[in-house]
């Protein structure tokens, strides 16, 4: 500031970085971008699913039919297993939970569904090789919010939820800030 009359930071990233989101276009050849998206899709009401009462690390179909009611209100729906407690540790990209690929199918189902976030490195496993769940929810122009933290200090009941990317062309995917509005 004294040299220059202001200050002025570097930033280098790539288009995964953080809580960000995916697009389409991140693993669908033909995929959509995000800037083809209109910017109403990255907000909207939005619940949270719990799931501390999961058996396994597999979120199944029969475990997420329980959650029917409240997630065919919603636009978004956000997967909280409070793994980003395990955040800046090798524990975090290591058997988080996952979405079943008949869970992703079903979530699909729902015609209002504009995203499904997770609170983990990603909606697939990190053995993963061909991303089944990207695939599934993606093929539908579901987003996915990827990396999300504090989900438990959300409320279950409803509230709004915005992840607005970066504006640049042609991005598979992109940085967010994600912001819940609760009242």
């Amino acid at each position: 500031i004294a040299e220059d009359g202001f200050r002025e930071r570097e930033i280098t990233m790539f288009s995964h970085v953080g809580t960000h989101i995916d697009a389409p276009a991140h693993v669908l050849a033909s995929g959509k971008t995000l800037d083809q998206f209109p910017i109403a899709k990255y907000a909207g009401s939005c619940c949270v699913v719990n799931l501390a009462r999961l058996k396994s690390k597999v979120i199944d179909l029969d475990f997420l039919i329980g959650f029917h009611c409240i997630i065919e209100k919603h636009d978004f729906v956000l997967l909280m297993s409070n793994w980003s407690q395990k955040w800046s540790t090798e524990a975090y990209y290591q058997d988080y939970p996952v979405l079943h690929s008949e869970a992703a199918e079903w979530l699909t189902g729902f015609p209002n569904i504009k995203g499904i976030g997770v609170d983990a490195s990603s909606i697939d496993g990190i053995e993963s090789k061909n991303l089944e769940n990207h695939k599934i929810l993606l093929e539908k122009d579901i987003i996915i919010v990827e990396n999300l933290n504090k989900l438990d200090t959300l409320p279950v009941k409803e509230f709004s939820f915005s992840c607005f990317p970066l504006k640049h062309t042609e991005a598979d995917g992109s940085p967010v800030r994600a912001v819940a509005y609760v009242s």
